[in-house]
This record gives structure tokens, sequence and C-alpha cells, in this order.
């Protein structure tokens, strides 16, 4: 492959990352490329270890840390799928001593699966029990012990509220339910099967030298602070993991490409209709931005729509981002925390990729075909007497929309989730939810469907 790109990229933006790391007060930033299944590039900007440079490689080690719950997401859709829970079912049919926390709003059997997955549970942000002011996590039984103290603090589906608590309480969920210990059902489950080597819970005297350093902000002296190797114990499904630009690689080709990786046995490693599920976004910022996924997030960035979720711990900032229309992946590490420029960077460095031209979409698929159709839907729909609405496109997928300033609105809002057919969806969230919508076409030039007994036609485009 040409390099043009990467002359494009150096001669602005990473000409640029220099002096992001002296107003950072970064120690080092690695960056990493994915295109498909291979890590394609990789560098390291400034010294990954003080006081002397050190020459690491894609296989040296980071802490990932909230990157984490994107494995402990999929653990669960995977037992779904096995029919062994279910995402819509209360936590405490799973944990039982979950019935002893207090609800301060909402309720405890609003509390699921699904809601914890997204963030819209309306639990704490963190479990009832000293962690970070002390430099130290509670063990599982610490943590089982303390649910009587855990607090449902919000309505749910009312707000996003971020929780490294209930992803500590799912990898409960998965341990109890799988009857594996959490981290060897990820390792069984995923790591192995993507040769993941590398990617582990837990450091010892050999791999202690594989890992880079972590730094905490720079001292009033004018120095970086080694970071305390901190593990997350009873929360590790939603932080603890230690990775490599090589492994998370796979982790990303795997989300763009389910369908090319299979278990050790063979069969799928997960449902490619499931990883679409997890990418799906369940709630949305109301500007549109941002969609909360099951972990991941999804981000507009310019004209694009990329998939992602960053990490923080001390020492430690992470984020991957990815884009699944041009199979084009971001990796960045800084050994320092905090850092919350991760993000805009990363969707700055895919755009740019993408922008290049040098990454080609890649050849359709059937739901690619699919979606091939898509423009030719997006417009306004009326059906008899004076019911309208409008069907947009949003965060990549299809939507029913109210129209501005119409008195009545029936069947909005609601989210078009495709089948397997061409123009053929299913409608989540509303009136209409759990129905079937078949856009149809009489004539060359009229669309319709029909939803609860009504017809809805499109309004004709106007003429440019």
């Amino acid at each position: 492959m040409s390099t043009s790109w990467e002359n494009d990229l150096f001669s602005d933006i990473f000409q640029d990352i220099p002096s992001i790391i002296e107003s950072e007060d970064l120690p080092s930033l690695t960056l990493g490329i994915v295109f498909k299944q291979q890590l394609l590039w990789h560098r390291v900007f400034g010294k990954l270890h003080l006081p002397s440079p050190v020459s690491p490689d894609d296989t040296t080690l980071f802490r990932i840390a909230s990157i984490t719950k994107t494995f402990t997401a999929a653990a669960i859709l995977k037992l779904r799928d096995e029919q062994k829970l279910s995402l819509d079912t209360p936590l405490e049919q799973y944990l039982p001593e979950f019935g002893k926390a207090q609800v301060r709003a909402g309720s405890l059997e609003q509390v699921t699966l699904r809601r914890m997955l997204c963030h819209h549970a309306g639990l704490t942000t963190e479990a009832p029990l000293p962690c970070w002011d002390v430099l130290a996590f509670p063990t599982r039984d610490a943590l089982l012990a303390a649910i009587p103290e855990i607090e449902v603090v919000l309505e749910q589906d009312t707000a996003f509220k971020y929780s490294n608590l209930a992803f500590g309480l799912l990898g409960e969920v998965v341990h109890r339910v799988s009857g594996f210990e959490y981290e060897d059902y990820i390792k069984h489950t995923f790591l192995d099967p993507l040769s993941m080597n590398r990617t582990r819970f837990h450091l010892d005297d050999s791999t202690r030298t594989q890992c880079a350093i972590g730094y905490l902000p720079r001292s009033h002296e004018g120095d970086f602070d080694p970071a305390p190797a901190i593990p997350l114990n009873g929360l590790s499904a939603c932080g603890g993991l230690y990775s490599c630009l090589l492994d998370l690689s796979r982790w990303l080709a795997f989300q763009m490409s389910p369908s090319l990786f299979h278990s050790l046995q063979g069969a799928p490693l997960l449902n490619t209709k499931t990883v679409e599920e997890s990418h799906r976004p369940m709630h949305l910022e109301a500007d549109w931005s941002t969609g909360y996924c099951m972990a991941w997030r999804a981000h507009r960035f310019e004209d694009h729509i990329f998939h992602g979720h960053g990490g923080g711990i001390y020492g430690f900032s992470s984020q991957v981002l990815f884009c699944k229309s041009n199979h084009l992946g971001i990796i960045c590490f800084a050994n320092r925390w905090p850092f919350r420029g991760l993000q805009d960077l990363s969707g700055l460095l895919l755009s740019r990729l993408i922008e290049t031209g040098e990454f080609r979409h890649p050849s359709t698929t059937g739901n690619e075909t699919i979606t091939r159709s898509y423009p030719s839907l997006i417009g306004t729909y009326t059906a008899y007497p004076g019911i309208t609405l409008q069907v947009a496109m949003r965060m990549g997928q299809l939507h029913l929309l109210p129209i501005p300033d119409c008195d009545f609105h029936l069947h909005v809002p609601a989210l078009l989730e495709p089948s397997d057919s061409e123009n053929h969806f299913v409608v989540c969230g509303g009136r209409g939810s759990g129905e079937r919508i078949v856009f149809l076409r009489p004539t060359d030039d009229t669309i319709q469907f029909e939803l609860g007994g009504f017809v809805y036609q499109k309004k004709p485009d106007p003429v440019t």
C-alpha cells in the first residue's frame, strides 16, 4: 500500500503531536492504526519510560481500564445468545442479594442487564466503598457484602449515568450464569480464540517488565512520579485488563468483521447480528452527537459515525475508535492520567485517514447492500387524515421522527431495525414497537409503508 496517507498525516496532524505532549504534560503518546484485520502502523511519541527513553513495540502492555467494559458486554451477550440469561430481566434474578439495595428513585425491578450495559440503570457511579481515595478497590466478597448500601439514585432511562458499579455487578452475573470466574470466562471465550495472548488481568514477574510505566501528573518539583499499580479486584469487569496495540487491533477487527472470527471449537465467536446489536444506540443525546450502546458509544465526527470507548486509571489513558464502513480503527495510549484529549485526537486521526482516500470501502455484504436503498426512503410521510412523520438517518440508522411544529404525531419517535430482507424493518420504541413495516413502491415515484393500520406515503422530494 502506498504511504501517501502517512505523509499527509505527518504533514499536519502528526507534526503537532509533540506540542500536544508538551501542552498536556504527557510523558508519551502511543498510536496505532488498524485496517481490516491487521495493525497497519504504530508509533510512540515522547518517552515511554522516564528518565531514559525505551523503545516499545506493538506488544508493550498498557492498562486499558474501562475499555474492559466492551469485553464484559460481549460476555453478557454471549450468555444471552446461549439462552442462559435475558437482558430485560431484573438484576435481582441473577443476584438475589441486590434485593436489599436502596432505592432513592426508580425501582429495583427496572434495574435490568440491558439498562446496566448502556448506563441507564440509575445506579451510582462507584461502589459504596472507599476506592479511588484510598488507592484500593474492594474484593468481590466486600462488594457483595456492601450491596445493602448500594443506591439506585435516578429513575431508569431518564439520563445517562456512567457506572463502574454496574459493570462490576455484571461481572458477577457472568460468573454465576457461566459457572466460570469472570476473568477466566473472558480469557477462554474471547482472548484465546482471538489470539490476544498478551492481554491479561494481572501481571506477574515475567510480564511486569513488558508493561509501560504509568505516571501521575507532574509534581510541584517538576517530575513525573510513577503511578501505583492498583488492582481492581472485585471490580475487574469494569476496567481490569492490560493489553497492547497488537492484541487490541484484533479486538477492533472482530468488532468490524465478526463473521471472520470463530471460537476454539469452530463456532462463530459471536453472532454477527449480536455484535451489530452491541453497536446500536439505545439512547441518543439531544443533538445526536453521541449514542449510548451496550458498553460502546457511537460518536459523530464531522460526516462520520464512529464507535469507541476510552479508559482511564492511575497512570494510563486509552482510547479505541473505529469506523465499521471503512474497516479502519485507531488505538491511542498515553502513560498518564487524567488526560481527556484522546477521544478528540482519535476522531481527528480517523477522519483524516478516511479523507485521504487510500482506504477504500470493503466489498459490500448483504446488510451493506440493504443500506444502499436508505437514501431513497428518507423524507416526509403523511397518512390520512393528516398524520405526518419523517424518516431520517441518525447515527447510521433509520428513525421515525416527528415533524417540527406539527400538531399531531402517532408513531414517533422510533428506531427502525433492519431485517434480512431489503426495505423490511422492525419498529423499536413508541406506539408501533415490535411491529414490522415494509417500504413498498407501488409506482416508480411512490414510496409507502403501513403501520398500525395507517398507510404512510412519502411526499415528493422538492425539485432542485
